[in-house]
């Protein structure tokens, strides 16, 4: 057994991902240590770095996919509301 430790860095990917992770907090409330919990990482064999997976990445976007469609139909649905409520008001 080796007394040596092994040193990990972070890739540029896993740093976006985490500051991905935070605005996704901040944006739906939800706490950014769940989010945190959830993230899928591994070592990169040519850099040796450490970075999201491709299946957790894959995740990740439809995630965001289905919230963007989400608040795309809320706001359709409140520009609806508020033509009609216009209209009620002529």
């Amino acid at each position: 057994m080796s007394n040596e430790k092994r040193v990990l860095k972070l890739g540029d990917d896993t740093l976006s991902m985490i500051r991905e992770l935070l605005q996704l907090a901040l944006l739906t409330g939800t706490n950014v240590v769940d989010h945190y919990r959830l993230l899928e990482l591994e070592i990169d064999d040519a850099t040796g770095k450490i970075v999201p997976t491709t299946e957790y990445i894959e995740k990740y976007n439809l995630t965001v996919q289905t919230l963007s469609d989400k608040a795309t139909e809320l706001q359709a649905q409140m520009e609806a509301m508020e033509t009609e409520t216009t209209e009620e008001a002529n």
